[in-house]
């Protein structure tokens, strides 16, 4: 639903926004992809979306500078690279 910067607090009602907006894409049958770029996957409380979004239908896409991420066994694809280079093509592969 928005962007958090490392070190950045979550508005209290993005979990529940991101949350009601996967199940009701699942509900509604859209397939729905969740796509954390420029992250290790780990780092609380983004590492919890790929959770979220898995448990709701969704297909999870990571790209991390290092394709090796502490929790890349939670996401269906790992892309490493810097995000310059490759999230054009990743989206052009989700979209």
């Amino acid at each position: 639903p928005d962007i958090v910067w490392f070190g950045e607090p979550l508005a209290p009602d993005h979990l529940g926004r991101l949350e009601r907006f996967l199940l009701a894409a699942d509900d509604a049958g859209v397939p729905s992809h969740f796509v954390a770029i420029g992250t290790s996957g780990a780092v609380q409380p983004a590492a919890s979306f790929v959770r979220y979004a898995k448990a709701c239908g969704a297909e999870a896409w990571l790209n991390n500078v290092d394709a090796r991420a502490e929790n890349e066994r939670h996401f269906d694809h790992v892309v490493g690279g810097p995000a310059t280079q490759v999230v054009p093509s990743l989206l052009r592969r989700v979209v």
